[in-house]
């Protein structure tokens, strides 16, 4: 089974939120193939480990990005 065909991710700021766009992701979803979802939180995102390629500072993968409401 391949897992890391297409992947999509979508920084939620909270359960609810995240709750929420796996339901409106429901709402589209194709009759046929599959869509799974994962949750994870902010600590685990970051110790991501990156075990090929250069690593790129990029502003969406930095915590400071994060916003607490």
């Amino acid at each position: 089974m391949m897992i890391q065909y297409s992947i999509y991710v979508r920084v939620c700021v909270s359960k609810q939120a995240a709750g929420f766009m796996e339901k409106r992701i429901t709402e589209f979803a194709p009759n046929e193939g599959i869509i799974q979802t994962m949750t994870i939180t902010e600590k685990q995102y970051n110790d991501m480990h990156f075990l090929a390629g250069e690593f790129k500072k990029e502003v969406k993968n930095l915590s400071n990005r994060t916003v607490i409401l």
